[in-house]
């Protein structure tokens, strides 16, 4: 099976200030979110996954229209508690399967973490680990050679994000690219935002800086 054609499409509604001034500020938008299943065979069945857009502090996500196959369920990902909605269809005379979604949701702006749980020791474990393609040490910290980093994160941090930002461009062109590998970015010079995110994390995390991707709806 493959699925392609992702195409989430955004459509901004309106900017609201806050009535109070330390109140955050929200956008509306409506969200339409487009996956098309290719290669079949006509009839053919297909299991298929979408990410679902979640309702927290930070956001509210409410389902406004859906041409999605009758019946679907929606569970959650043990690891991160990521919504994923799960169906089961049939191609059309085409081989194709088209799903199609749309949310309304009204972001709010983050202001700070103050009010947010903090992370447990088991999740700054995690965060501290290495991944398949996110190494501890190795060639991403030559980025770093001759540089005292300060004892302060966030500044340490904000050295990564200014050494990543000029050592890399960003281009799909070519080759390896997407894959999130932060040797081959460090190697590389370019690619799309996995491969931004992945040399930045390995830099952090290799100076025992909590680092993790984040990404979605």
């Amino acid at each position: 099976m493959r699925l392609t054609r992702w195409t989430p499409l955004v459509t901004l509604l309106l900017t609201a200030a806050a009535v109070e001034a330390d109140e955050p500020k929200t956008r509306d938008f409506l969200f339409h979110y487009k996956a098309t299943v290719t290669g079949l065979e006509p009839g053919q069945s297909a299991r298929v996954w979408l990410p679902v857009p979640a309702t927290h502090e930070d956001q509210d996500a409410g389902l406004v229209t859906q041409n999605l196959p009758l019946t679907i369920q929606i569970g959650r990902e043990s690891k991160f508690g990521n919504l994923i909605l799960y169906t089961e269809a049939q191609a059309g005379p085409d081989g194709r399967i088209p799903l199609a979604v749309t949310y309304r949701i009204r972001r709010r702006e983050v202001l700070s973490d103050k009010t947010s749980p903090k992370p447990t020791r088991a999740e700054l474990d995690l965060f501290l680990k290495p991944d398949a393609k996110v190494p501890l040490g190795g060639k991403p910290q030559s980025l770093l050679k001759g540089r005292d980093l300060p004892v302060d994160q966030l500044a340490t941090s904000r050295i990564f994000y200014d050494v990543v930002n000029n050592h890399m461009k960003y281009s799909k062109d070519g080759i390896g690219w997407g894959r999130g590998d932060a040797v081959w970015a460090c190697d590389s010079k370019f690619g799309n935002c996995s491969d931004f995110h992945s040399l930045f994390i390995s830099l952090a995390r290799s100076n025992a800086i909590p680092a993790k991707f984040e990404m979605g709806f």
